[in-house]
């Protein structure tokens, strides 16, 4: 073992040695500390153009960057354990802002159409019952009346 160590110490990789009974080695160098992985891994997850599933591999990718040492002591798990809690995170918060988007996409409407609804409410008085229907229809979810109050839920 003394000569694998050597042979690692003279390619120029940091080794470190705690003197104990058995002696622990790890490599005291690395490409990237914790704090500097935590940052890449939100960078990673923040990103709108990783899909979940990629997400997760480049996560996995960035883990492999901390030491055996830290792997020992549990700094993967951490880092995998925080990537995954924010990955269910951002993807709960994508899920939500595509139904907003599905919500809006299906409440909007097209040019033409808007032009119509337009046209019958300038024209009002002289526009069909049919066609006042259809433009209410469009604008309004919902009309509450009470005796004391009239409450008009609008689509837009």
């Amino acid at each position: 073992m003394a000569r694998e160590l050597e042979q690692l110490t003279e390619a120029g990789v940091d080794v470190v040695c705690n003197h104990g009974k058995p002696n622990q080695y790890f490599i005291g160098e690395r490409h990237f500390e914790l704090p500097e992985l935590k940052l890449l891994v939100d960078a990673v997850m923040a990103s709108r153009f990783i899909s979940p599933r990629k997400t997760a591999v480049l996560i996995k990718k960035l883990s492999a960057f901390t030491s055996t040492h830290q792997s020992l002591m549990g700094a993967n798990a951490t880092l995998l354990v925080y990537a995954n809690k924010k990955i269910e995170e951002l993807d709960a918060q994508r899920q939500m802002l595509n139904k907003q988007i599905a919500d809006l996409t299906a409440n909007s409407f097209s040019l033409e159409h808007m032009e119509r609804i337009h046209h019958h409410l300038e024209t009002w008085e002289s526009v069909s019952f049919d066609d006042r229907r259809l433009a209410l229809d469009d604008l309004v979810s919902s009309v509450r009346a009470t005796d004391k109050l009239i409450e008009i839920e609008w689509k837009m």
